[in-house]
């Protein structure tokens, strides 16, 4: 009931160079027989932090932000 804004992001999974998910996918990468969920059939559509971070700041300055951010890349693999 209290007039507050709030903004859900809704991150796919988030890509650095240096973060700790690139480093266990490339440790994962290198594996010679690796199992996965659901015989890894999943379709995911990773994004880079630097995009997730534009999306917060766009969230933040603007006058009407949306209720929800889907913050995904532009690309399923």
């Amino acid at each position: 009931a209290l007039p507050v804004q709030g903004v859900v992001i809704q991150p796919s999974v988030v890509f650095a160079p240096d973060g700790a998910s690139a480093g266990a996918f490339l440790a994962m990468a290198s594996l010679p027989l690796l199992a996965l969920p659901g015989g890894g059939v999943q379709r995911l559509a990773p994004v880079h932090r630097d995009d997730v971070v534009e999306a917060i700041v766009r969230a933040l300055e603007a006058d009407a932000p949306p209720s929800r951010i889907e913050a995904v890349g532009p690309e399923c693999m």
